[in-house]
């Protein structure tokens, strides 16, 4: 049975052990939970946390209305075509609709095809846009 819920403090080490699987980086479990105001929720499986998702809510003073940013998205491979992702997916979007958002966005590489797919299929539309950087290394 697939359960999505807010992440809690007990959750820390289970996303950080995820997000290093995901993208290789070593965070503190302490710095997971309850950083940056982001919402992270988690994607239980048989009561199991196998996979997360972290949204942000953006506002400017150019626009009327927020919108939301899928920052992070990731279930663990063994855990895959359950739905868990998908379920991820529909509570992140029911939270932004929630506070008001007129739109999420998202980014992953244009290399990740089985991504593209995924999102794909859970609404998402690709769009024309370049996104440029400045990266700056922690000193």
């Amino acid at each position: 049975m697939i359960h999505v819920r807010d992440a809690v403090g007990h959750d820390a080490a289970r996303i950080a052990e995820l997000n290093r699987a995901f993208n290789g980086v070593e965070t503190a479990p302490a710095f997971v939970v309850g950083s940056f105001g982001e919402l992270v929720l988690v994607g239980e499986l048989h009561g199991t946390v196998v996979g997360f998702a972290c949204l942000q809510i953006l506002q400017s003073v150019c626009y009327q209305h927020p919108w939301a940013e899928l920052t992070e998205l990731f279930v663990s491979p063994e855990s895959r075509q359950y739905g868990v992702g998908n379920a991820l997916v529909e509570e992140a979007k029911r939270r932004a609709w929630q506070e008001g958002c007129t739109e999420i966005v998202l980014r992953t590489s244009l290399t990740n095809v089985g991504g593209r797919d995924f999102f794909r299929i859970t609404g998402f539309t690709e769009t024309q846009q370049l996104l440029l950087r400045k990266v700056r290394r922690p000193s």
